[in-house]
């Protein structure tokens, strides 16, 4: 992901900036692009005082970035092109169509019932796009339909603790980095059994110290973003340790404090490292870190950036916290 060669965006009620002429043209029609307007589900158009519903309520006199986001944390993209944010502090997720920037809608409050969130830090889509949530203080992932109808939430037997990021593999088993209990456990659909659970507090292998973020690749490996030792670890799908890299400092193979992680289908790993003010790019075709962004609010700056996600087409969407808004990177 590198900045120069990269075309930037910040989701707004604006349409998308366009690509720069000297960017490489790109093909009339990507895989996993959006579907054109008129074949996307109807979102009607609700009462804007109405907080509690089973539809998303339409945003309404929305004028700036700041105006949509105040905490901006997890991402995640469907099949469809929509862009789903939780926004942690507003206690809602937020949809955008990604193909022209617009807002389709919101849904949240504050509550420990369906459709309510105590600060949503990480959303997932699954084969189906159905949408979960993982909410830090409900203690809970919830799951909801693509039209937005709430359809269970998700635990295991003996509770989760602070879940701050949530993935699907390709069974559509729930991933989730259980922070609070400093381990990851994947949960089969629909009963919640635990299928791994992966590990304990410390520095050694397969231990962490707050993990926050948890990204599935190809083959079901599973990434995580062990924050507070300052790397990512990787597993495969069995549990088994595949390795670590990174340490505290602010050199390419550096981190401070690694929030959160977007992984592609190809295998191309984005680490939002916050306290560095980047994103770091890890390709499988090459051994060396591609950091981008420096402290700012600029186009290509970031401030504390805690969320990544990587769309069908190869586009990076950030979450620059910092900054209350949303960047997208176009893929080149």
């Amino acid at each position: 992901m590198r900045s120069a060669v990269m075309c930037v965006a910040a989701l707004a009620l604006a349409v998308l900036s366009a690509c720069s002429p000297g960017a490489p043209p790109q093909p009339t029609a990507k895989p996993g692009a959006a579907a054109p307007a008129a074949q996307r589900p109807a979102v009607p158009t609700l009462d804007p005082a109405t907080e509690a519903s089973a539809q998303w309520k339409t945003l309404i006199g929305v004028a700036t970035v700041a105006g949509i986001f105040d905490t901006p944390l997890g991402l995640a993209v469907d099949s469809r092109g929509v862009l789903y944010v939780a926004d942690a502090s507003q206690n809602r997720l937020v949809a955008v169509d990604t193909s022209n920037g617009q807002v389709i809608g919101a849904i949240g409050s504050f509550g420990g019932g369906p459709l309510q969130f105590q600060s949503p830090t990480a959303v997932a889509v699954d084969s189906h796009d159905n949408v979960y949530v993982a909410e830090r203080n409900g203690n809970r992932i919830q799951k909801l339909s693509s039209s937005g109808q709430y359809v269970g939430s998700i635990a295991p037997q003996d509770g989760l603790s602070s879940p701050f990021g949530v993935a699907l593999d390709s069974q559509d088993n729930v991933v989730v980095a259980d922070s609070g209990n400093n381990r990851v456990r994947k949960l089969a659909q629909p009963n919640n059994e635990v299928l791994l659970s992966i590990g304990s507090l410390g520095q050694g292998r397969a231990q962490f110290n707050g993990p926050t973020s948890v990204g599935v690749g190809p083959f079901d490996n599973v990434y995580v973003a062990d924050r507070g030792n300052n790397r990512v670890e990787i597993f495969d799908n069995t549990g088994a340790f595949l390795g670590a890299f990174g340490q505290p400092g602010d050199g390419p193979a550096d981190f401070r404090l690694p929030t959160a992680l977007g992984v592609s289908s190809t295998g191309d790993l984005y680490v939002a490292d916050t306290d560095n003010n980047r994103v770091v790019h890890y390709s499988p075709t090459s051994p060396d870190p591609v950091p981008s962004g420096s402290k700012g609010s600029g186009a290509d700056q970031f401030l504390g950036p805690s969320g990544v996600a990587v769309d069908r087409a190869g586009n990076v969407y950030v979450s620059d916290t910092g900054n209350r808004r949303v960047l997208k990177f176009a893929h080149q």
